[in-house]
């Protein structure tokens, strides 16, 4: 693949990249509910961090999302214990990829603890900023 305007060609890693986030873009595209658009956004940016240079991305997304995760447990009616169970799972340790895949499961599971008016809003609403942040961590490089 030759970029325009005469450019050096793409590299391997750069059409790897642009053919990962080509097919995630498909299977948002493709999903039919706010939840399953909140889904493979979620695989798309784990996906991107997993391929990115350096833990540095994965650790930023990881931190942004958990505190996405904070401010959405906030609003849902979640049980003492399902918060402390959360919230434990928001500080575990292990791989920033593992974190961010952790960090994820907890927006998810607080999402689906609100109230069914405001479940699909916030599920559109994630799915977009998911699938932004994927995307600059893609285009980052």
């Amino acid at each position: 693949m030759v970029a325009r305007s005469g450019a050096r060609p793409m590299r391997r890693r750069e059409r790897s990249a642009a053919r990962r986030a080509a097919w995630h873009a498909d299977r948002i595209g493709r999903a039919r509910t706010p939840a399953e658009r909140l889904a493979a956004a979620s695989a798309y940016l784990v996906s991107a961090a997993a391929h990115a240079r350096g833990a540095g991305a994965a650790r930023a997304a990881a931190a942004e999302v958990a505190e996405h995760a904070r401010q959405v447990m906030a609003r849902a009616a979640l049980p003492e214990a399902s918060r402390r169970l959360h919230e434990a799972k928001l500080t575990a340790g292990g791989t920033e990829v593992a974190r961010l895949s952790a960090a994820l499961m907890v927006l998810r599971s607080a999402i689906a603890r609100l109230p069914e008016s405001q479940r699909d809003q916030v599920c559109e609403f994630y799915a977009g900023e998911l699938a932004r942040q994927a995307a600059g961590i893609g285009g980052a490089r």
